[in-house]
């Protein structure tokens, strides 16, 4: 049960993630059979007196926002899911004021990468014309360092720091929708221009060079992909 698994998750320093108020029906579950909404439930358990990793967030209420505020929480937003799926949109610019540390991840498809998230989120944010508007800089940030800050890896990764490990993404700033570079925010560039990756380098070993993948041969790619495909046909779903 719940108030076991944040027992445990205290005893062991152990991080909580799990998936809250995607849909509707997730909040008429737990009204229906505990008569709380799913953070009032969670605060109850003793969940919330954890680290925890919470996705979607879409049917947070402004009293649910205000019982996380505060705690040690990451809401990690899903824009991409959240419309194919038509489920709504977070409460984006309550959580915001909440100061409620926010990270966008991946919940559909692995075609998709935080890039792609980050521009549904900055269209969304403008489609709905809201009060405060989600800039680049602010989702480049949800990406790096809120991102290490959720995983507790911020005094490691996240900003190019001394004393930090060198994990570094570097791009193609060269392709001619990203020029004239001095005229264009640099957040901006990397949301709206998504310029093609030439480097990546984590904890010191280069991965990545020239936009050349040195790890993974795609044959190999390609192999895994046809495996999990037959695993996931002969699920009985």
């Amino acid at each position: 049960n719940l108030e076991k698994i944040a027992e445990e998750a205290t005893k062991r320093k152990l991080k909580i993630h799990m998936h809250i108020s995607e849909v509707k029906d997730d909040v008429e579950y737990t009204l229906k059979n505990y008569g709380l909404r799913p953070v009032e439930l969670l605060e109850r358990t003793g969940i919330l007196n954890t680290k925890c990793i919470l996705a979607h967030g879409v049917w947070l209420s402004q009293r649910e926002i205000h019982m996380l505020k505060g705690k040690d929480v990451t809401i990690v937003l899903n824009p991409i899911t959240n419309i194919l799926m038509e489920t709504g949109i977070p409460p984006i610019v309550e959580l915001l004021k909440a100061d409620i540390n926010l990270s966008l991840g991946i919940d559909v498809s692995p075609r998709f990468d935080v890039l792609d998230e980050a521009f549904t989120l900055k269209k969304v944010s403008k489609m709905l014309n809201l009060p405060v508007q989600v800039d680049s800089y602010t989702l480049m940030k949800m990406v790096t360092v809120d991102a290490a800050k959720a995983l507790d890896f911020h005094d490691k990764i996240g900003t190019i720091s001394k004393g930090k490990r060198a994990t570094i993404t570097i791009f193609k700033m060269s392709s001619p929708e990203h020029w004239p570079l001095k005229a264009i925010d640099i957040y901006d560039v990397l949301v709206y221009g998504r310029p093609s990756v030439e480097t990546v380098i984590v904890d010191g070993e280069v991965l990545v060079d020239g936009g050349e993948v040195l790890v993974i041969d795609d044959n190999d790619v390609l192999k895994g992909m046809k495996v999990a495909e037959t695993i996931l046909n002969n699920i009985n779903m």
